[in-house]
């Protein structure tokens, strides 16, 4: 059964195929072609890559370097003069070592007279700061020791005693412990209900 011839004359006009060398069917010539713009500007995609991984070794870097410094002061040791360590154990300051002499120095034949340093006594220490109080003891030849003690009849950094105590008399080289304010943990107490809350 076919279809009627309407609608055959329909699809017929519909395919549109077109005759050989019809004008509209030709392409345009193509065009030159364009470089389109670098993204980089000449520069080479692995730079940002190389930039990243040197800021991340610097920064490495860094975070080491602090974590040792960190280390070799945690305890107190090679700590700058003047500032003090948190830790509650104490902290023992030495008297710098004398120097030797300098290995360009001929040998004498004669030795030098042996000089013993006489017994100093200590100073008047109570008030004063740690600070203060270290440099006076290490000026005589003295080293420290520090002791935290927690007292409210002076503010706290400043030192309460030493011992052995003031006007005692030592050789130097010995230990003089100081002990040195620090604020008293806050007490709570509780409140005791009174008589007349009671009733």
């Amino acid at each position: 059964m076919q279809p009627p011839i309407e609608e055959r004359e329909r699809w017929s006009a519909r395919a549109g195929v077109p005759a050989p060398g019809d004008p509209s069917l030709r392409r345009p010539a193509p065009e030159e072609w364009v470089e389109e713009e670098d993204p980089y500007q000449g520069r080479s995609w692995l730079m940002p890559v190389v930039v990243g991984i040197v800021a991340l070794v610097l920064a490495g870097a860094i975070a080491v370097g602090l974590y040792l410094i960190y280390r070799a002061t945690a305890d107190g040791k090679n700590v700058p003069g003047g500032i003090e360590s948190s830790s509650a154990s104490p902290v023992t300051t030495s008297a710098a070592p004398s120097e030797a002499p300098p290995p360009s120095a001929p040998p004498s034949s004669e030795a030098p007279p042996s000089e013993q340093p006489g017994p100093v006594a200590i100073p008047p220490l109570r008030g004063d700061s740690l600070a203060e109080a270290t440099v006076k003891l290490q000026g005589l030849g003295l080293n420290v020791q520090v002791e935290r003690t927690p007292d409210d009849s002076l503010p706290p950094g400043e030192v309460l005693s030493s011992r052995p105590g003031e006007g005692a008399t030592v050789l130097p080289g010995e230990t003089i412990t100081l002990y040195v304010a620090v604020e008293p943990a806050p007490t709570t107490t509780r409140a005791q209900p009174s008589a007349s809350a009671s009733r």
